[in-house]
């Protein structure tokens, strides 16, 4: 594990803006949480994009990052099937404790092993099923009192998503860290 930085929320060590979407408080939010989570567990990213908040994960402990590298729907114009991928390992700086899977989440998540993971940010495709899969995926890995962050809630795919898999699980909405960013938390029943 990453040895304890002196001051666990400073965010000098984020690769610069234009490798990710998230504001350094959203990311020193997320990291905070990681910090204060004692379930057990690792971190996991569900999509990662270039790795801007991966950069700031590192810091928390081991961190497994899920994505295909080729951006959603919605970026496909932009990347113009270009992978994104050594853009992502060169901003990891030789962080070591970072396992990369590389694929679709629909097709990795289901093997990874339950309540395996402390804290789990979902940040992939923004298409309302994609979402929803992803939510019931994270659930499922999430470990006893372990924290699930959900990046663009502002998007109404995303809020709908996350409304009907709160329906599903009778859970509350839970914490709104900004004004794109959610959080709820693992409890026992």
């Amino acid at each position: 594990m990453n040895t304890l930085p002196l001051n666990p929320l400073d965010m000098s060590c984020l690769v610069p803006n234009d490798q990710g979407w998230m504001t350094d408080v959203e990311i020193a939010a997320i990291v905070g949480y990681a910090f204060l989570n004692l379930a057990r567990g690792d971190l996991l990213e569900i999509g990662c994009f270039k790795g801007r908040t991966s950069s700031g994960l590192t810091r928390a402990g081991r961190l497994t990052v899920v994505d295909t590298f080729l951006g959603s729907r919605e970026h496909q114009e932009e990347l113009q099937g270009r992978s994104f991928r050594k853009d992502f390992d060169a901003n990891m700086y030789g962080a070591t404790d970072v396992t990369v899977l590389e694929g679709d989440s629909h097709q990795i998540l289901p093997r990874l092993p339950a309540g395996g993971f402390r804290l789990i940010l979902v940040d992939a495709s923004h298409e309302y099923e994609d979402v929803l899969r992803d939510l019931r995926d994270s659930w499922r890995l999430l470990s006893m009192n372990g924290y699930l962050f959900v990046d663009d809630y502002n998007r109404k795919t995303v809020e709908r998503a996350l409304n009907d898999f709160a329906d599903e699980n009778d859970l509350e909405r839970g914490i709104r860290i900004s004004g794109k960013l959610l959080c709820l938390k693992k409890k026992a029943r």
